[in-house]
């Protein structure tokens, strides 16, 4: 039975004088129904992992498990939450080492209300000799190759890391909060803080792509990095960044870093393959509204170079993006990588006269500060906001804001 506000019954739940205090109240327009609302909780605050482009790339032999020295490429990888929630995983290990584990949402970027807990599958793994779990799948590290026509294919060649344990390593951007939440391979809880990522080095243990017994030959490559492949993680649907590529070229076992954005030629087509059937989604940006649907075979014509896992088209008459993973590009020669050319120094600058941190990578640990107005040898192509520049006497990264690069011959 619904209950009036003004009946009998409500009369006596209510005492004469607080009734009559709330009548008055109404009256004068003190309160209103919203008042008289319960508070809604707040919503789930998802996180959003992004992957930056893989640096530090060198050749190096290792030793593997069969006994014999391996080539590998070694190179450094940078996941990093860019949503608004944090991404927590819990777990509950048991002695025989099995493990539930979980992943936490948040209605809050720190502190707040656990609003959802997700219980993940057995890619997550608990390891009783380390009494820590790591995160199988966390990233994957793949090896392309441009072929004759100029696109960039998928090799044999693949990263041999297989878990990972995820901590707040470093802060890149100020969107989360100013110390790290996340410090250890908890035996309970991991993860990443918003505007925090987790780096691994360059010259951590199979942290590499391994390139089996002889050395990568001269030749065009790209090295892709893809945070989460498996999609374990929820991320609120967002997967556009998860995916980085840095693109390389080898001559005498030398590594010259190109840029990722190299436009693609006229002639250069995609045809919609590994759907299953069913049509592909051509959209205004990377995961942006939806412009057409691509039936199953149907080719597009490809307007530019794979940018974090998405191919730029033409769809529906209009400039698109549809994911790399369904489509199956080929035609005329791609342009090469254009390597950074010798010689290029940048000069502090823009710093309002304070020093400019050179880190040992994008958000790492600081090697040196250099005062404005100061020249760095710029050794490679900028990456997403970081130039690799040589300081010290070693190799480290400075923020593109307050570098700026031209000739080593101008003055």
């Amino acid at each position: 039975m619904r209950m009036n506000l003004w009946s009998d019954t409500r009369t006596r739940l209510v005492p004469p004088p607080l009734k009559l205090l709330m009548i008055l109240a109404l009256v004068l327009g003190l309160i209103g129904p919203s008042a008289m609302q319960p508070v809604r909780a707040a919503g789930p605050l998802y996180p959003d992992l992004a992957t930056t482009n893989p640096s530090s790339l060198y050749f190096s032999r290792v030793t593997m498990s069969d006994g014999v020295s391996h080539h590998v490429l070694r190179l450094s990888n940078t996941v990093w939450n860019v949503g608004e929630g944090r991404l927590e995983l819990q777990g509950d290990p048991n002695p025989n080492g099995s493990s539930r584990i979980y992943q936490n949402i948040y209605d809050h970027p720190t502190g707040g209300s656990r609003v959802s807990q997700e219980q993940m599958n057995s890619d997550l793994l608990y390891h009783p000799s380390h009494f820590h779990y790591h995160f199988s799948n966390f990233a994957s590290y793949q090896l392309l190759q441009r072929d004759s026509s100029g696109a960039y294919q998928s090799t044999s060649k693949d990263g041999t890391k297989t878990s990972f344990c995820i901590i707040d390593y470093a802060r890149l951007n100020a969107s989360g909060p100013a110390g790290e939440r996340y410090t250890s391979c908890s035996v309970t809880l991991q993860g990443l803080s918003v505007g925090w990522g987790d780096t691994y080095l360059a010259s951590l243990p199979e942290q590499w792509i391994d390139l089996g017994f002889a050395p990568l030959g001269n030749g065009f490559y790209a090295v892709q990095s893809t945070a989460d492949p498996l999609r374990l993680l929820n991320e609120g649907g967002r997967v556009a960044n998860n995916v980085a590529t840095t693109y390389f070229s080898v001559q005498n076992g030398a590594i010259t870093i190109g840029t990722s954005t190299s436009p693609a030629p006229t002639g250069v087509s995609g045809r919609v393959v590994n759907t299953g059937g069913s049509s592909l989604n051509c959209r205004t940006q990377p995961g942006g509204s939806i412009i057409t649907r691509l039936a199953a075979g149907s080719t597009v014509p490809v307007t530019g170079a794979v940018q974090n896992g998405w191919y730029p088209v033409t769809c529906g008459g209009r400039a698109g993006w549809v994911s790399a993973d369904y489509l199956q590009v080929s035609g005329t020669t791609t342009p090469s990588p254009t390597p950074t050319p010798t010689g290029m120094i940048g000069t502090v600058s823009n710093t309002g006269g304070a020093t400019l941190n050179c880190r040992t990578q994008p958000g790492g640990t600081v090697i040196t500060r250099l005062e404005a107005g100061t020249t760095v040898p710029v050794t490679g192509a900028l990456q997403n906001g970081w130039y690799p520049v040589t300081c010290d006497g070693r190799s480290g990264w400075v923020s593109a804001t307050y570098l700026k690069v031209g000739d080593g011959a101008t003055t």
